[in-house]
């Protein structure tokens, strides 16, 4: 579970720690939940005007795969769509 308030992320009562870029990423992926975010949509919204390369997204999503698991179906909850980007699986 995520407490935006907070912004703590939590999975069986454990806090799980993310670097703050980390979870502004899974933010705006459950904020757009079953919806495809562009790669250069979620680097401007994560890193505003900071010039950062493809590679940092890149990376920030593996952490992200890393830190939720697998879903009750054993897929990532974050799916890569080739040329399109990235959806948080409902």
């Amino acid at each position: 579970s995520l407490d935006l308030a907070s912004r703590l992320l939590r999975r069986n009562g454990e806090i799980l720690v993310l670097q703050p870029r980390v979870l502004d990423a899974l933010i705006l992926l459950l904020k757009n939940r079953g919806e495809v975010l562009s790669k250069s949509e979620m680097m401007d919204a994560i890193w505003n005007d900071a010039f950062v390369e493809e590679a940092n997204l890149t990376q920030t999503i593996y952490l992200l795969r890393r830190m939720l698991g697998k879903n009750a179906d054993g897929e990532d909850w974050i799916k890569t769509l080739p040329r399109k980007g990235y959806m948080f699986c409902r």
